[in-house]
């Protein structure tokens, strides 16, 4: 199932990978995604194939925006693996096609990548002829069945070397010994109710931040102000802390948080004590200073932490403080970390600490299903 142990010499070799990578003015602003695929590039290319044909997505186009063009990505990527790329769409693949490796232009630049049309068939027979080995290393899109993932009928398939990764710390519950511990952050419970359900008898603590967390105390009837609230939320909370009960899970709320009357940086930020809630006009934007000792006290005996979510406005640099504390202290723990992707990976990136990480996930949705317990189409069409 994995390309550790398949032979792709003198093979034509389709790669997916995930090259969703955030630019500016066709500037790469984090090249996580690429470096984490060279691996699996480098792996494919040491077997001597006779072709590799690489396949991403960017952004989402609406037609053939250049604006979204991989030719950012092919510039750098080639500059990395010190070897020449040439980029072609799929209409001009045959002129190119003797060439060493090649990258397809944008695959969303057509609407059948994500669209059932009457020519979705068509396209999807086009791409399985491009190659007779695919290997699948996008693990950010295998949570969507779209025709790059779960379209492409090859003889031999395989995942990559991040897929392999992915699968084996956003596990890490089922295989570390010690205590384990999940952060959740974000803005509603509803959102992460499947991942709480599946995690619950599998953790020891469940440290909750973010906008999620009022629902929480307007179940407890504390005074949230003009917090966010969520009110489908609250009908979750009492079978959350059932479940927790059953299975001795402890839920760690914050016992403090940092309040504005505005949602914005600046203003007349105060610190509220939940036991006297916040004031009606103000809303919680972070933890507190107290909340993240407590929260760092819990997680300093753990062996395993898993963090999905953000704990406060990240994007605000007072109310980012929480986050940035936690994550400071979780980067010298010893300890197994995995940041869940998403929100939190460019939290973790924002404040430098990815490389301090057990894992830092690729994948945003696909490392939510993977944490709630789901099997994800592009991986299960090749297992």
């Amino acid at each position: 199932m994995y390309i550790d142990k398949a032979n792709f010499f003198n093979k034509n070799v389709i790669l997916r990978c995930d090259y969703n990578v955030p630019l500016i003015n066709l500037v790469i602003q984090s090249t996580r995604r690429i470096d984490q695929s060279i691996p699996t590039i480098n792996t494919i290319l040491s077997h001597k194939p006779n072709r590799l044909v690489i396949i991403s997505h960017l952004g989402r186009p609406k037609g053939k925006d250049p604006l979204l063009s991989l030719k950012p990505v092919l510039s750098y990527l080639s500059n990395k693996i010190n070897k020449e790329i040439v980029l072609t769409s799929l209409e001009d693949f045959d002129k190119v096609k003797d060439n060493k490796i090649i990258m397809l232009e944008n695959i969303r630049y057509y609407k059948e990548e994500t669209k059932q049309l009457s020519t979705t068939n068509e396209f999807r027979k086009t791409l399985s002829s491009l190659g007779n080995v695919f290997v699948n290393d996008a693990f950010g899109c295998c949570h969507r069945a779209h025709s790059s993932i779960v379209g492409i009928n090859t003889k031999e398939k395989y995942l990559g070397h991040i897929i392999k990764n992915e699968l084996k710390y956003l596990n890490c519950f089922n295989t570390v010994k010690g205590k384990k511990s999940l952060i959740l952050g974000g803005s509603k419970v509803s959102d992460k109710i499947q991942l709480i359900k599946n995690l619950i008898p599998k953790v020891d603590n469940i440290l909750i931040g973010g906008g999620m967390v009022f629902a929480f105390f307007k179940y407890k009837n504390i005074n949230i102000g003009k917090s966010l609230f969520n009110e489908e939320s609250l009908s979750y909370i009492p079978e959350i802390y059932k479940l927790a009960e059953k299975y001795n899970t402890k839920i760690i709320l914050p016992v403090d948080f940092n309040c504005n009357d505005n949602f914005s940086n600046e203003g007349n930020i105060i610190n509220c004590d939940i036991k006297n809630g916040i004031p009606d006009n103000y809303m919680g934007l972070d933890i507190g200073k107290h909340s993240i000792r407590l929260f760092n006290t819990v997680l300093y005996s753990s062996k395993c932490v898993v963090w999905n979510g953000p704990l406060g406005v990240t994007e605000f640099s007072n109310f980012s403080i929480g986050s940035r504390n936690v994550m400071k202290f979780l980067s010298i723990l010893d300890a197994t970390t995995i940041i869940g992707g998403g929100d939190t990976a460019c939290c973790c990136e924002q404040f430098d600490l990815q490389d301090e990480m057990t894992h830092v996930s690729t994948g945003g949705g696909a490392s939510l299903e993977v944490l709630e317990g789901k099997k994800l189409p592009g991986i299960s069409i090749i297992e």
